[in-house]
């Protein structure tokens, strides 16, 4: 190498790994809370509720579901990929449960 030519530096790529520098894995941060946990208590409180669970479960599915994607995309997490989409769909169901549109048990609420 000459004088002027500069070593190439290695590239830093995003990682899940709970510990490192390039660490964005949405899983193992704070974020964790409002992303996963209170969706997951809502949706838990939602099967107690009877009058219409879909107004708990909507935003719920839809802020679970962001995440997981939002997670895949930023650190490549595989169940990631599975589970932000089931979310997302989820989300869309309990839209169509709302007005009663659509009743896949055929029971209502």
């Amino acid at each position: 190498m000459s004088e002027h030519e500069q070593k190439p530096r290695p590239v830093e790529t995003p990682s899940c790994e709970p510990t490192g520098a390039g660490s964005v894995d949405l899983a193992r941060s704070r974020s964790a809370w409002l992303l996963w946990y209170v969706p997951i208590a809502l949706i838990i409180a939602g099967i107690y509720w009877h009058r219409n669970p879909a107004w708990l479960w909507t935003p719920a599915f839809l802020v679970a579901g962001l995440g997981c994607v939002t997670n895949a995309r930023r650190c490549g997490r595989r169940h990631c990929y599975f589970t932000g989409p089931l979310f997302l769909l989820a989300a869309l169901v309990s839209v169509l449960m709302a007005p009663g549109l659509y009743l896949p048990t055929g029971t209502g609420f």
